[in-house]
């Protein structure tokens, strides 16, 4: 059985080792649990200018974490990373083809989903000791009744030591995101439940 808490911890973390990859200062990582629903966020110290296949690889991140660390099927957890796949539509590409906004989102969540189970996926994998090892760290840093946070110098101290050495060139993971990208299958399919799922919750959130 999959704990229920857990994952929020290695899905933030996986968050967190990306941005530190790709060499982007980090804020805090947290994760609140509420009547036994964890959620969680990694923020940035400042907006950070990212291509497209780097920001797949951070956004997708949490999202192949689960799937390649945990187990998961993608649409078994996808209520827990649909605000990461919101952001990815906030920046979809532009597509010069002749089809409605709403089926670009399609085409554009579609490749998300390519990304996480393959070059993403991968990448987790690879690291997936440094990203266990803050997402312990994290779960030992219990500030208040459930709620748990990395920040300032304690987390730089615990990014640092999760890698114990092996932290990736910046410039090798923005070509490993390209390469990455540009390999992804060409067939898509559109007009799933699940892209509609997304593109509901993310318009109601828009909304508020």
């Amino acid at each position: 059985m999959h704990s229920p808490v857990c994952p929020a911890f290695i899905h933030e973390s996986a968050h967190a080792m990306v941005y530190d990859a790709l060499d982007v200062p980090l804020k805090s990582i947290r994760v609140d649990i509420n009547f036994g629903v964890p959620s969680g966020i990694t923020e940035r110290v400042s907006d950070a200018t990212l291509d497209m296949p780097s920001k797949i690889l951070e956004f997708m991140a949490g999202a192949a974490a689960l799937v390649g660390i945990c187990g998961f099927q993608f649409e078994e957890k996808l209520h827990t990373f649909t605000s990461d796949l919101c952001v990815m539509l906030r920046h979809k590409p532009e597509l010069d083809i002749r089809i409605s906004d709403d089926e670009k989102s399609m085409v554009h969540l579609a490749r998300c989903r390519q990304a996480a189970e393959l070059f993403v996926r991968t990448w987790v994998l690879q690291y997936r000791r440094p990203i266990l090892r803050l997402s312990a760290a994290l779960m030992q840093s219990e500030v208040s009744n459930n709620k748990y946070a990395l920040e300032g110098d304690k987390l730089a101290v615990s990014i640092s030591s999760a890698w114990r050495g092996i932290k990736p060139d910046s410039k090798d993971t923005v070509t490993f995101a390209r390469e990455g990208w540009r390999s992804l299958p060409a067939g898509i399919d559109i007009g799933l439940g699940w892209q509609t799922y997304v593109m509901d919750r993310c318009k109601a959130w828009a909304a508020k």
